[in-house]
């Protein structure tokens, strides 16, 4: 697996208003540099949060699945039975890594 280029983890999130209405969240660093803007338009306030949620968890998410990756490389591959489930696994990493 390729060394990480993203901003590394931990992220967090604060919510505000934007133009006082529109619900919006910034998403920071470790060293609250804000890494982004999330403006949320016509989704319900639980699904913004979750999403938003999902955003800060992204560099953790991406971390546990390169190590699955490399669990499933040790034990599993080339079991019929676990084939699937480690292609979408490279799937999803080569997505958050911008190769796809």
């Amino acid at each position: 697996m390729s060394e990480p280029t993203h901003t590394p983890a931990p992220w967090h999130a604060s919510a505000g208003l934007f133009a006082g209405v529109q619900p919006f969240w910034d998403v920071y660093d470790a060293e609250n540099r804000i890494l982004a803007n999330v403006v949320t338009y016509n989704l319900p306030s639980e699904q913004s949060v979750a999403n938003v949620a999902l955003i800060v968890a992204a560099p953790e998410l991406l971390e546990a699945a390169k190590l699955m990756t490399n669990l499933f490389e040790e034990y599993f591959e080339g079991m019929p039975d676990y084939d699937d489930e480690l292609i979408k696994i490279r799937a999803a990493i080569a997505k958050a890594e911008g190769r796809t």
